[in-house]
């Protein structure tokens, strides 16, 4: 079975850093450069009003230039920094890469962009002053935006990983599944085969009729071993075809009571062919005969669906083959997170399987 799982080390050891890329940043571009291109110039006094309007026009369009090159640059950056580093597993190496890698890009960026324009355009001095104020201003507003966006990568990330961990889960699940579904058809042929063999030499007519029923019954088999569950209906007409093979062999020392009513076969699901294993397991462990039958009821009771049998333990068992009631509480653990419930006393043996309603 180990063979069918995801290997955990492969898929689950850490979680992947790449920047998604469906990662959409186009409003807050448009919203954080032209703001930036506006407020920085104003608040650390680099723009004069003493222009005209078209020469501040176009005093503006270069405060756009340099926004956009400190903007476009710094995101490239924040890029390529979340795909090498990531915040699970190195949080304090990625900040200060992501410091030094802001300050490094944006200072040299501003003081250059910033100097040409005082001896380019304005064919000033330097005024010092208002770079400084102009260089702090915009290494303090590419932390914040990088702060935004990487709160953004880690959200994506988390994300990702969840929905990526919950697949490996399903995955997981899935196989250990059909893994448990695979171990019905060859334990229900061993028991059936041992049983045809018993009658062909004890009873030639009754093999010819066991043959035939069990017919019928890996016919259901076959139609619904891929389902996960099925309708209490289509279980108790199963359990019904069943018994007739135990009737066959044993007569009537096994007396089956179905006490479930008929309003019930509609309102609930169960994982296939679980009474199979249920009435196959009474008949391997307990002794009984036409002058001492053992009876077995079945019946609902708090959404559980009861198969009692009075306890008439074998003085010896034949070696079990591991499946049984252990392969039905693996297919219930797996399909409705419920256990199976066995209850034993000094008289009767009972299984209780969780039955999931359909809500009708």
């Amino acid at each position: 079975m180990d063979s069918l799982l995801p290997k955990p080390e492969n898929s689950l050891l850490k979680p992947e850093n790449k920047v998604p890329a469906y990662l959409n940043d186009r409003g807050l571009r448009m919203v954080l450069i032209p703001l930036f291109a506006i407020a920085v110039p104003n608040l650390t006094g680099l723009v004069s009003y003493h222009f005209n309007w078209w020469t501040l026009i176009f005093h503006y369009c270069y405060y756009l230039f340099i926004s956009i090159t400190i903007y476009y640059g710094n995101r490239y950056l924040l890029f390529q920094l979340s795909d090498r580093f990531n915040w699970f597993y190195t949080p304090f190496r990625k900040v200060l890469t992501l410091l030094a890698g802001v300050i490094l890009y944006t200072l040299p960026v501003t003081l250059f962009l910033v100097g040409l324009y005082y001896v380019c355009i304005l064919q000033q001095t330097i005024d010092e002053v208002v770079l400084r104020n102009v260089s702090l201003m915009n290494v303090i507003c590419v932390i914040f935006v990088a702060h935004i966006y990487e709160t953004v990568f880690l959200i994506k990330h988390t994300e990702g990983e969840m929905l990526r961990i919950a697949q490996v889960e399903k995955a997981k699940a899935e196989a250990e599944l059909e893994a448990l579904k695979a171990q019905i058809d060859p334990h229900f042929i061993f028991n059936s085969l041992n049983t045809l063999s018993h009658l062909i030499t004890q009873n030639p007519e009754k093999a010819k009729k066991f043959n035939d029923n069990l017919a019928d019954v890996y016919r259901y088999i076959l139609q619904h071993k891929n389902k996960s569950l099925v309708f209490l209906r289509d279980e108790m007409y199963f359990m019904e075809s069943y018994y007739a093979l135990l009737h066959i062999r044993f007569g009537e020392s096994l007396q089956l009571q179905n006490e479930v009513h008929p309003s019930q076969l509609e309102h609930y699901l169960l994982p296939p062919i679980s009474l199979q294993i249920v009435l196959e397991n009474c008949v391997k462990h307990n002794a009984f005969s036409e002058v001492n039958p053992m009876p077995i009821r079945i019946f609902v009771e708090e959404n559980m669906l009861v198969v009692r049998n009075r306890l008439m333990p074998k003085k010896t068992v034949k070696q079990n083959t591991g499946t049984g009631l252990i392969n039905l509480k693996g297919r219930y653990r797996l399909l409705a997170e419920n256990e199976i419930v066995i209850n034993q006393n000094d008289d009767h043996f009972e299984v209780r399987l969780p039955l999931l309603s359909t809500g009708i």
